[in-house]
């Protein structure tokens, strides 16, 4: 699967589809370009945040501005998250382990034991997939 056909598949035809199954190639770059969305929309943010800084008179600037930026980032945000999950999901069928091992995502707000359940979710991802008994 190549990349427009990978984001096609997760954005179009299985925004909600929690079940079945997703190669690796579906899901790498389904993630490559939530990566780069990300970056465009953080790099546009942060100028839009800054362009309304006076930096010769910083009393008079009006602070940081999140302002149309900041909420174009969250919608963005929140409509990604749902297919990001779903392929997650999906790519650990493949590998016929639950989806339900994404829970170690809520690990992350503690430090070490959050990169830890991070790098055991991204082995998981990387893996071969199960063709044998896979219960998925």
């Amino acid at each position: 699967m190549n990349f427009v056909e990978a984001v096609k598949t997760c954005l179009l035809e299985k925004y909600f589809t929690f079940s079945g199954r997703a190669s690796r190639s579906e899901f790498w770059w389904f993630i490559l370009f939530i990566t780069v969305v990300g970056f465009v929309i953080g790099g546009l943010l942060m100028g839009s945040m800054f362009a309304t800084i006076d930096f010769e008179n910083p009393q008079a600037s009006s602070g940081l501005n999140f302002g149309i930026g900041g909420l174009v980032w969250l919608i963005i945000t929140i409509a990604m998250y749902i297919p990001m999950l779903a392929a997650g999901s999906r790519r650990l069928h493949d590998t016929n382990r639950s989806g339900w091992w994404q829970l170690l995502l809520l690990l992350t707000i503690i430090p070490l034991i959050g990169l830890i359940g991070l790098i055991v979710l991204i082995v998981f991802w990387a893996m071969d997939s199960v063709d044998d008994g896979n219960n998925y």
